[in-house]
């Protein structure tokens, strides 16, 4: 989901994907998650997004 389907700004959109589980698994080594496509990446984020509660 994009920042502009959120109605976020730039800012707030990089700030929710940094603190996200999804990027601590892209930073973790062990998890390789690195190594997937940004689509892979990007749909597990967006999954995790749906799965949390609202803010």
């Amino acid at each position: 989901m994009s920042e502009k389907e959120q109605n976020l700004g730039i800012e707030e959109a990089i700030h929710q994907f940094y603190t996200s589980q999804t990027f601590a698994k892209l930073d973790n080594e062990q998890t390789k998650l690195y190594t997937q496509s940004p689509v892979y990446v990007l749909d597990e984020y967006n999954h995790e997004i749906k799965l949390s509660p609202v803010k």
